[in-house]
């Protein structure tokens, strides 16, 4: 292979590399403008009430928009920008929140099965227009015990 055509397919590999660059720096930067989608991080329980110790809030999921049931909210942190508390899912405070997983069967299934004494530890990209939470890791541990997680 002659020096230019080496040259030429170097120069083709960078341009490409920095194309696919620009392009995920754009994709995250859409990701991040509230109301498209925000990275989260969320614990909580089942049948957690507001009464509960350590329950900051109490919203509602659901997987079909159907079946809903009550989740316990105990820590919730948005990032970019960071924010801590239940406002970051709440539209407005007059509506409440539904929250509608979506992603990986297997993450939506290790949520929605843990029992109300487990913990569950979860991270995602909350989407509030459509109320859609893109889980990417759902961990579930005792109460005051270690936690599994898968990712």
């Amino acid at each position: 292979m002659s020096t230019i055509a080496l040259g030429d397919r170097i120069t083709r590999h960078i341009g490409a590399t920095i194309l696919a660059l620009t392009i995920l720096a754009a994709a995250s930067d859409v990701l991040a403008q509230p109301g498209v989608g925000r990275p989260v991080h969320l614990e909580g329980h089942w049948s957690g009430t507001q009464p509960d110790k350590g329950v900051i809030g109490v919203i509602t999921i659901s997987t079909d928009g159907k079946e809903k049931r009550s989740f316990g909210v105990t820590a919730l942190q948005a990032m970019e920008p960071e924010e801590e508390g239940m406002h970051v899912l709440e539209p407005s405070s007059l509506q409440p929140t539904t929250m509608l997983l979506r992603g990986d069967e297997v993450l939506i299934r290790r949520f929605m099965t843990a029992s109300p004494d487990e913990r569950l530890v979860t991270s995602g990209v909350y989407q509030p227009d459509s109320g859609d939470f893109i889980l990417t890791s759902v961990g579930v541990a005792a109460r005051t015990g270690k936690s599994s997680t898968d990712s």
